[in-house]
């Protein structure tokens, strides 16, 4: 079931800090964890509202305090853009402005400190936020674009069209119609994320960005995880399950961002 739960991440100590990365505190000393950010997380759009701690069937989320009222044009008080209003707005986007898009989700993470410390810097950004995160519907209301961290604990199953990012190992594998991208976890365990599925037709479009990841016809995920390497990614997308697999699917090569990491 696809959650309302907007708060991906949220400003910390001036910072962006992930939910994943809460999430692997809170997992350690609930009691503690919630003491020690009692009150210090805030909303990343407006920085306003204060953020709480929840968690529901062994997963934590984090919602609006109750009373808190978010700033003027803060895209986390609108509501979720609907399934149609998305497929339509993913359909329709400028390449351009969808590069721009998940590039910012991936590289967001340094301007949110200029924001927090300047008032006029954080009301003149989040117009641009609206620009890049915020849909406006075929009668002129604007709804927020849902976004979800690669790296909680566990995916969802989504018949929305949602943006998804993080750091991960990538491997494609690749058949006659069909080539796959297979997500694991950028650490020694290496734990399958997720699958997603590039028809030949879109894939064409991305074959030179693409080049510096490995591929191979053998499917094996044993092979797809020895030989996967270092990325950020973001891309568009459903998420269907199946058995214990997620699995996305790329209708056009706009919606698919891929950064090399640098090993040093």
């Amino acid at each position: 079931m696809f959650t309302k739960n907007k708060f991906q991440y949220c400003i910390y100590n001036h910072e962006r800090l992930e939910l994943h990365e809460l999430q692997k505190e809170y997992q350690k000393d609930k009691v503690g964890t919630k003491l020690k950010y009692e009150n210090q997380l805030f909303c990343p759009g407006c920085c306003k509202v204060d953020l709480v701690i929840n968690e529901k069937k062994r997963k934590i989320y984090l919602s609006s305090h109750p009373k808190s009222v978010h700033g003027d044009g803060c895209e986390y008080a609108l509501e979720s853009a609907s399934k149609i209003e998305l497929k339509e707005y993913y359909e329709k986007i400028d390449a351009d402005l969808a590069e721009q898009l998940l590039n910012r989700i991936l590289e967001e993470k340094a301007t949110r400190v200029v924001q927090q410390r300047n008032p006029n810097a954080m009301q003149n950004n989040n117009e641009v936020s609206d620009v890049k995160f915020v849909l406006e519907n075929k009668v002129g209301i604007r709804k927020y674009l849902p976004r979800r961290s690669l790296l909680l604990n566990e995916l969802e199953v989504s018949d929305r069209l949602t943006m998804y990012y993080g750091e991960c190992k990538v491997f494609i594998g690749k058949t006659d119609k069909k080539y796959y991208l297979r997500m694991f976890r950028n650490n020694d365990h290496a734990k399958y994320i997720c699958n997603l599925v590039i028809p030949e037709r879109v894939y064409r479009y991305l074959e030179a960005e693409l080049s510096f990841i490995p591929q191979s016809e053998d499917l094996s995920f044993k092979h797809s995880r020895a030989n996967a390497v270092p990325v950020k990614l973001a891309f568009v997308s459903t998420m269907k399950k199946k058995q214990e697999y997620y699995n996305g699917y790329l209708a056009f090569s706009k919606l698919l961002r891929v950064k090399g990491i640098k090993k040093y």
